[in-house]
């Protein structure tokens, strides 16, 4: 056998295996944050077929975009593994305009770390991507008013001076540590 023929030298994971199906047990890891489910805005509102028609933002006041509340088993365990939300995708703006973006946790104090704002210009390019918010932060006593079982985030978006359009497959996504 050639050297480049054989296997790596590492360890089964059928031994690591507590159920004997490795595909069931076998959860690789990774570096970084994992993703942990995804929402894109999907169809347009005033889309009346198939076709990728981009949601067209223009008010120059902050309008919602998408909303969602989570179960918080759904969204992971809140006290003991830090969650963080950001949202990324495709837009277009036209000529002298600003998009704003506005990502914010429905379930915990406004403002930083809990809020991502970004502001895309026509010179800014088409693809973004918003710095990571909390969502499920370890230091104690940062949460208002969770309730027992849920949690959420809010979408905004305005345009000032001109029309903004966000992509079908823009999401927000959601990862844990």
């Amino acid at each position: 056998m050639d050297e480049h023929d054989r296997p790596l030298d590492r360890d089964s994971p059928i031994d690591r295996s507590a159920s004997g199906l490795v595909s069931r047990d076998y959860r690789p890891r990774t570096r970084g944050p994992e993703l942990l489910a995804s929402w894109p805005l999907g169809t347009a509102p005033r889309q009346s077929e198939p076709g990728d028609t981009d949601w067209e933002i223009t008010s120059d006041e902050y309008v919602t975009v998408q909303k969602n509340r989570l179960t918080l088993p759904y969204a992971g365990d809140i006290e003991r593994t830090p969650l963080y939300l950001n949202l990324r995708g495709h837009a277009r703006v036209t000529p002298g305009a600003t998009l704003t973006l506005l990502l914010r946790t429905t379930h915990l104090r406004e403002g930083k770390p809990y809020d991502a704002e970004i502001e895309l210009t026509h010179e800014d390019g088409d693809d973004f991507q918003t710095p990571f918010v909390e969502f499920a932060p370890e230091r104690p006593g940062d949460y208002t008013d969770l309730g027992e079982v849920f949690a959420g985030y809010e979408l905004r978006a305005k345009a000032t001076g001109g029309t903004g359009y966000l992509d079908q497959g823009t999401s927000v996504i959601l990862y844990s540590e």
